[in-house]
């Protein structure tokens, strides 16, 4: 049966302010104003409390789960295959799931398992914790895992044109969608524009920036032509840009525990942005992740967050 996966996700990632169980409130209140494609991952470190949202909104008959899309992700501790399948059925447990709905390869980058609680240990000496094994050798592994049913398909997150090529040069089970940064500031339109030649879905994480981007942030809010826009329309500076990325071809993943951004946030399918109103939101484009993957490079995976100074000349 094909997957059928919404115009937008909400992302389920928690921030160090947060308590325990705010996430799980917000992904309560997603559901009923709508949402139905849930990013999750075992790194977030918070799969026990958003299980009980997923199980009370079906308690409570509000969803089904065939009504919902729920994507989760391995990290790159995991190279075993053993390791890999176990984790994804420890995430299920957690979830309270018998499936996923899309299993990604987080990064395409191995480093040493030391245990199934430590998650980053490329953090104190990276040269020492990375593994040299080839990603594709983990696909096989997702591959898998959708032959025994425990995902209905599998997706790769942070990953460049050329590690997908790869993917698919030798993949029996091709990636159905990848999950990637996205945003005005870094838009990544020529890997969109390959993905949907390759029929692969795009799924945008981080479309708003994180809070230490508010410098940029400010410069595109104060911006003539954004608050024209939103005038013209009626809509609020980020229900632009998430509008500006659906129009380009992703799915944007937004995530807030505030719920009257919530519902903005999905409320972004009653207009349309002019191709001058898209060129101008384009513009703001300066190639800055505000994900700092460069932890773990190394040959197989080239992201490296560049250090772009704000000024005046940094326009988001």
């Amino acid at each position: 049966m094909e997957l059928l996966i919404p115009n937008i996700g909400f992302g389920t990632t928690s921030t160090d302010q947060e308590r325990y169980g705010q996430v799980a409130t917000a992904v309560n209140v997603a559901i009923d104003m709508g949402y139905r494609y849930f990013e999750t991952s075992k790194m977030y470190g918070n799969e026990i409390e958003i299980g009980l949202a997923f199980a009370k909104k079906m308690e409570e008959k509000v969803v089904k789960r065939n009504d919902l899309i729920i994507a989760n992700k391995f990290w790159c501790t995991y190279d075993d295959s053993t390791i890999i399948e176990n984790s994804c059925r420890q995430s299920l447990e957690k979830l309270k799931l018998n499936y996923f709905d899309i299993f990604f390869l987080h990064i395409p980058s191995r480093c040493i398992f030391k245990g199934e609680e430590q998650l980053f240990p490329l953090y104190s000496e990276p040269s020492n914790e990375m593994r040299d094994i080839d990603y594709v050798k983990a696909w096989k592994t997702l591959e898998h895992l959708v032959e025994i049913g425990l995902t209905r398909t599998i997706g790769v997150a942070n990953c460049t044109e050329n590690q997908l090529q790869r993917v698919l040069n030798e993949a029996t089970t091709p990636p159905k969608i990848v999950y990637i940064e996205c945003c005005p500031g870094l838009h990544q339109k020529k890997l969109i524009t390959y993905c949907k030649r390759q029929n692969i879905l795009v799924s945008a994480y981080c479309p708003l920036n994180r809070p230490d981007f508010q410098a940029f942030a400010e410069s595109y809010n104060n911006h003539i032509g954004i608050l024209e826009i939103c005038q013209k329309y009626k809509k609020t500076s980020s229900q632009l840009i998430l509008r500006y990325l659906y129009q380009l071809g992703t799915i944007p993943i937004p995530k807030s525990i505030t719920p009257s951004r919530m519902g903005q946030y999905i409320n972004i399918f009653d207009f349309e942005l002019t191709d001058k109103e898209m060129n101008l939101i384009d513009s703001f484009y300066i190639d800055e992740r505000s994900i700092d993957l460069e932890q773990g490079l190394n040959q197989q995976f080239p992201l490296k967050r560049k250090k772009i100074p704000i000024s005046s000349k940094c326009k988001f």
